[in-house]
């Protein structure tokens, strides 16, 4: 079987969910069939001389998200995402491929623009999020009138090419509450395939921490280039922080994962922050860690930073939005709470419960062996390629 994969970035530096999930795909499929990758990428990764791999890095200018660009979006009659990723040049690259092609496998919605009206090849997208959800619940907390306005119309129109996309689509592979989301715009559940969105099981190889020999200190992990994250992260320093120093002043927070220099000054500005950045062994700062929050307020699809925490076994206190798509039970393996109040309180808990801790990390890592398998998970999505031929 040959697949052309059509993916926004190359994995070549793994430092988010969605680029682990990329690379774990791709690896996967190469080692069962045929495969040629096209990406966009901006340039700045170091490119390798495979074969099999062809890239056009976008010019900032065209990336950036301008009024420009914006202004040109509204021309054009299509949502932002997808003016700011594309590439003449990487269109007329995959016209050419699709010919050599059986499957063309599509991963993100902003790629499903190089896919032409009229193909005779099976198209099977991979939907990383319900991506209209995310506007949408962007829009719902933004406070100024125009910036929701706004908010509110690009989630509309990203709705529209969704919905369009989806229909266009053999076959989709979707988080479970994404698929729910799909659904609900008239998408055949027949069509929707479920898939995890999953994280590091290289964490599966370390013991579960001794709680009671820990610091009471909390870490986060997220790529602060995505706006779920930025905002959960400030929600949680503005709002529940401070209640917990109160408590235990000598406690820190480590935040790890890629961050601007404007970013992370903002975050160091907070009393007792750690700033991280990208690390190479998430288990030498996880270790170190007794909580681990994901306290997100919006954004879709399956949160690959709590997968993550229930690989190493670790008790999670987070939001119904973090939760979202994954088996979590509150009291078991997480601490689910919106309240900055609750929030604060569940932290402090378990600061103070190391039984506790231990109880919620091991049915956290139970969870993770038991149902949420890299391996299983790949094999679902390559028997879907197959039988969609």
């Amino acid at each position: 079987m040959k697949v052309l994969f059509l993916t926004p970035r190359y994995p070549y530096k793994v430092d988010g969910g969605g680029l682990l999930k990329t690379k774990r795909m791709i690896d996967f499929l190469s080692n069962n069939c045929e495969v040629k990758v096209v990406s966009l990428g901006l340039g700045n990764e170091t490119k390798s001389e495979e074969v099999n791999r062809i890239e056009y890095p976008l010019p900032f200018e065209v990336y950036s998200p301008s009024l420009v660009n914006l202004f040109k979006s509204y021309i054009k009659n299509i949502p932002l995402s997808l003016v700011r990723n594309y590439s003449k040049n990487l269109s007329d690259e995959i016209s050419l491929l699709i010919d050599w092609a059986d499957v063309v496998f599509v991963d993100h919605f902003i790629m499903f623009q190089y896919i032409p009206k009229e193909i005779n090849k099976r198209v099977v997208l991979h939907q990383h999020n319900a991506e209209f959800k995310i506007w949408e619940r962007t829009a719902d907390k933004e406070r100024n009138f125009f910036k929701k306005f706004a908010l509110y119309l690009e989630s509309f129109r990203i709705k529209k090419f969704e919905k369009s996309i989806c229909n266009q689509s053999d076959l989709i592979f979707a988080a479970p509450n994404d698929k729910l989301a799909l659904s609900e715009l008239g998408i055949s559940p027949s069509k929707i395939k479920i898939t995890y969105h999953l994280g590091d099981d290289g964490l599966l190889n370390y013991p579960i921490s001794n709680f009671s020999t820990l610091n009471n200190d909390v870490v986060f992990l997220g790529n602060l280039s995505w706006n779920p994250n930025i905002d959960g992260i400030f929600w949680f320093l503005n709002e529940v922080w401070s209640k917990v120093l109160l408590s235990r002043p000598c406690s820190n927070i480590y935040i790890i994962g890629n961050v601007s220099c404007e970013i992370k000054e903002k975050l160091e500005s907070f009393s007792n922050v750690k700033v991280c950045g990208f690390v190479d062994d998430l288990n030498d700062v996880l270790s170190h860690c007794k909580v681990f929050i994901s306290p997100l307020r919006f954004g879709s699809g399956m949160k690959v930073k709590n997968i993550t925490a229930l690989y190493k076994g670790m008790p999670i206190v987070t939001t119904t939005i973090g939760a979202e798509g994954i088996d979590l039970e509150d009291g078991k393996n997480a601490y689910i709470t919106d309240d900055p109040d609750v929030f604060s309180d569940s932290v402090l808990n378990l600061f103070d419960n190391p039984v506790q801790c231990e109880y919620m990390a091991r049915s956290a890592r139970e969870l993770g062996l038991s149902k949420y398998s890299w391996d299983d998970n790949l094999k679902h999505i390559y028997k879907g390629i197959k039988s969609e031929r």
